[in-house]
């Protein structure tokens, strides 16, 4: 039988993108303030030179042409105005097909100032190609261990899986380490990548 589970959690999302400039921006500011495309691509084209100049092994895992052309494509998408967190989704792509560890793009600290409650409330493993709820990270167990999540406001938890999978920098690009990471830190690369909604309607079979 499919359950689901309404799980309510206000928060503020605040992010500050790595190449962005924000030391004007308050706190309240970071949510809703859109930059504009020229400030975007500014920041965009800035981001692509320092790879292309500076980084060692740019195109050690991806081969410059492909590089090349995802570079040109995410900067594409730059036709309007954006908040930070759109910004991020655009950019992180890139970050990924380096396959570098070491090269990524990081929240500030503002973003996680709210209290770690705020995040996903369940933790996970990833078996077998399911997605199990092992754990709660409140007091109060959100729903049964053991039970296979199969969507997160709306959206199949294989999608989310996946999404993570192609943005998130590894050494190699290495699945494995990735999918360990997921596993470990799924709360936190779920708000990096999808924000804080205000409330969580997980779908999932209890076992």
């Amino acid at each position: 039988m499919f359950i689901k589970q309404n799980i309510v959690l206000l928060i503020i999302p605040l992010l500050v993108s790595y190449f962005i400039c924000c030391a004007k921006l308050t706190s309240a500011d970071i949510l809703i303030n859109k930059f504009t495309v020229k400030q975007l691509q500014e920041d965009f084209r800035q981001m692509r030179q320092t790879l292309e100049e500076d980084h060692a092994n740019l195109y050690e895992y991806t081969k410059k042409s492909i590089m090349d052309t995802l570079f040109d494509r995410q900067y594409e998408l730059l036709d309007s105005p954006m908040t930070l967190v759109e910004f991020f989704r655009v950019i992180t792509p890139i970050t990924a097909k380096i396959g570098c560890g070491h090269t990524n793009l990081w929240m500030p600290g503002e973003y996680w100032k709210p209290e770690p409650d705020k995040l996903f409330p369940i933790k996970i493993e990833l078996i077998e190609g399911k997605v199990i709820a092992v754990g709660d990270f409140g007091t109060e167990q959100q729903i049964d261990i053991g039970s296979i999540l199969f969507e997160i406001n709306g959206v199949p938890i294989a999608e989310i899986i996946n999404e993570m999978k192609e943005n998130y920098s590894a050494d190699a690009m290495n699945e494995n380490f990735i999918l360990s990471q997921i596993t470990r830190r799924f709360s936190m690369i779920y708000a990096r990548r999808f924000g804080f909604p205000e409330k969580f309607n997980v779908t999932y079979l209890s076992p």
